[in-house]
């Protein structure tokens, strides 16, 4: 499996409507691909995972790194064996009430964030940023959808 975590920052708003449409995009776009994750938004922060069984990620990432919306802060890919963290999410939208009691995003991004863009300790990002995709695929099931 290969996967892909990003932040980026947006360069313009997305009002609730504009993020509907590019999350309902994301999911067609990720079925067609086969590509599984989840995407979180806490203005003006994505915080977006993807994970694919091929190279399918890698040219998905391509094309969010040309999109003009946003500007990519730092990623992260990885290669793992096993199953698929998100096998039932082509596009799962994550609301920082869904993940109130993880609010694990929220972190990377600030520390991230903090930095401007210049992530010192990239071991300590890597480690924590794969506890956040684990926790979240763990605890996947009782998120309640919205």
């Amino acid at each position: 499996m290969q996967s892909i975590l990003y932040v980026s920052k947006a360069t313009q708003t997305f009002d609730e409507q504009a993020l509907r449409d590019l999350l309902q995009q994301a999911e067609e776009r990720n079925r067609t691909l086969g590509i599984t994750g989840y995407l979180y938004f806490k203005s003006p922060y994505f915080f977006q995972y993807i994970e694919s069984e091929d190279n399918a990620v890698e040219t998905l990432m391509d094309s969010i790194a040309a999109d003009t919306r946003h500007s990519i802060i730092n990623q992260l890919h990885d290669t793992f064996s096993g199953e698929r963290r998100f096998p039932d999410w082509s596009m799962r939208a994550i609301s920082e009430g869904t993940v109130r009691k993880l609010n694990l995003e929220q972190i990377i991004i600030d520390d991230v964030v903090s930095m401007n863009g210049v992530y010192r300790n990239e071991e300590r990002w890597k480690a924590t940023v794969t506890k956040v995709v684990t926790t979240l695929a763990r605890n996947r099931q009782s998120m309640a959808k919205r």
